[in-house]
């Protein structure tokens, strides 16, 4: 009886604990991580976050350059920047004394010795000639032999992918998806812009119209056709979501998908 209960006893441990592995993990593949970024007169502030246990803020200025830190609950894990440039110490300036120091020594030692030896300048100038063509001769066979490999790689490559057309596809198809969940679901523009020139910029306001995010939005966009001079004085919001399991499934489609299996063996 005893030793049933401690079977008993162990069996729940570890049920509890595999239900805790599927509840992180549902966490993490459920729960969205969460980014906003921000820019106000060219000054970049962004932050992600995922339930409030795991934050990042990053910022960009033109002054101070970029700045970012992580924390997991109130716990930083990185942080940049980190610390002050190390100086340099005295020993590696010592070091770097003594080889400019050898490096002269070996200079001079080389002039006296030509100026030693006036006699074999034409036995030198000789040796020099057979020298550079004897080189030249191998970086045009270095040369046609990296051709012909780069040709066998490029004709490799298209047996590829005229052999895995459907596997390309399916990749395709997966790249395009990722893209879609990772792009933000709102883009809030309110700004003056010019490019310099009235033509430039009534032709950045007609490529702007011809998206209709921008309607969604509300994006409120004014061109500036007096300034000779690009700028864009305003403010954008961009804001998004990724939910992990919509890009973690189609990648594991891939990986296990038979026609994508021979595709990966072929490129291997």
């Amino acid at each position: 009886m005893i030793f049933l209960n401690i079977i008993k006893v162990i069996g729940i441990i570890i049920l509890v604990i595999i239900l805790l592995l599927i509840l992180i993990l549902a966490a993490i593949l459920y729960l969205p991580i969460r980014y906003r970024i921000e820019s106000r007169n060219m000054e970049i502030s962004g932050k992600a976050s995922w339930i409030g246990l795991i934050r990042i803020r990053f910022s960009y200025s033109r002054q101070k350059g970029p700045a970012a830190i992580g924390k997991a609950l109130w716990i930083p894990f990185f942080e940049h920047p980190s610390s002050p440039d190390q100086t340099p110490t005295i020993k590696d300036s010592n070091k770097k004394g003594s080889n400019i120091k050898d490096s002269n020594n070996k200079e001079s030692n080389e002039k006296e010795s030509n100026e030693k030896d006036p006699n074999n300048d034409n036995y030198d100038f000789d040796v020099k000639n057979v020298a550079s063509k004897s080189r030249h001769s191998k970086k045009k066979r270095k040369k046609t032999g990296k051709i012909k490999k780069i040709k066998m790689q490029i004709q490799k490559w298209i047996h590829v992918f005229q052999s895995n057309r459907n596997a390309l596809r399916k990749c395709k198809q997966t790249l395009f998806h990722i893209i879609k969940v990772i792009l933000p679901k709102k883009i809030r523009i309110e700004g003056t812009y010019s490019l310099g020139s009235p033509d430039k910029t009534a032709q950045a306001l007609g490529i702007a119209a011809c998206f209709p995010i921008g309607y969604r939005n509300n994006w409120k966009i004014y061109p500036d056709f007096d300034v000779e001079e690009a700028y864009f004085d305003g403010y954008i919001d961009i804001r998004g979501r990724i939910y992990l399991y919509q890009i973690v499934f189609p990648l594991l489609r891939l990986l296990f998908d038979k026609e994508c299996k021979k595709l990966y063996k072929a490129v291997k």
